[in-house]
């Protein structure tokens, strides 16, 4: 082989092998370009609902944050509902998979969300009634203690007393050798135990009119002064007429005594 030969198949030789090496070259860029890809651009709504805008840690805790404020319960809920779902849409945004499935994903993250905000919101109850219970209980305590007063019954015992010195009236009355024309010691006693009776159910309670219906005692011979004959017995009789208004002027006189104490 000439010189001149040999020096053609030596150019040739490394043409060639520059060649292999600019087309390894460029397979090799083709294929980084291929691997690395440019950053795809994140949606408005995706970006919203991401950590770089309204985010569930930002709404939660700004959710814990108000429960420290009075009567910040109600947007304190708010607050926990938009952090759940922010959270729901931020993972079906995320997935990487066809729509269909995609769907079903969010379907039951919205169901799982729904039952953890229902349990926040019993918690968030709870320590709203807590702490309005504790706001009452220092209400009540530093509220000044006052003393009950007893009501008044000075009206009741004075109209009291004035039956009952009727009642020691008509007694005397009924004792009496000689009555007054007209005079009936049965009527006055149905006249003024009626009269008793009006005016208890009006200013007592019931127990007392119902004592003072049931009142009843030893039945005695009355005598009429000052001859000392015995008045007439039998049924509403003078002397029947005086046991009964004793047995009453006694039950007026306790129950006096009761209101004085």
């Amino acid at each position: 082989m000439g010189k001149g030969q040999r020096h053609n198949l030596e150019r040739l030789l490394r043409s060639a092998w520059e060649r292999q090496q600019q087309l390894q070259a460029r397979d090799v860029v083709q294929r980084a370009d291929q691997v690395i890809e440019a950053p795809k651009e994140k949606s408005l709504l995706s970006k919203f609902f991401d950590w770089e805008g309204v985010s569930f840690a930002t709404l939660a805790l700004t959710g814990l944050t108000l429960l420290t404020i009075p009567h910040g319960y109600p947007v304190a809920r708010i607050c926990f509902i938009g952090a759940a779902a922010s959270l729901v849409i931020k993972l079906t945004l995320g997935v990487k998979t066809a729509i269909y499935p995609k769907i079903l994903i969010g379907v039951l993250a919205s169901i799982v969300a729904g039952i953890g905000v229902d349990k926040v919101n019993d918690w968030v109850a709870s320590v709203e009634v807590e702490e309005a219970s504790k706001s009452q209980l220092r209400t009540i305590l530093l509220q000044p203690r006052r003393t009950p007063t007893a009501p008044d019954t000075t009206p009741i015992r004075s109209e009291l007393g004035k039956l009952l010195a009727r009642n020691n009236e008509i007694r005397e009355t009924c004792q009496r050798d000689a009555l007054p024309k007209g005079f009936s010691c049965w009527a006055e006693w149905i006249r003024w135990r009626d009269q008793a009776r009006k005016y208890l159910s009006k200013t007592t309670e019931p127990s007392y009119l119902a004592r003072f219906r049931a009142t009843t005692g030893t039945h005695l011979l009355y005598k009429k002064m000052p001859s000392g004959r015995f008045l007439d017995e039998g049924p509403e009789s003078d002397s029947d007429a005086m046991n009964l208004l004793t047995f009453s002027a006694a039950t007026l006189d306790q129950f006096i005594k009761e209101l004085h104490n």
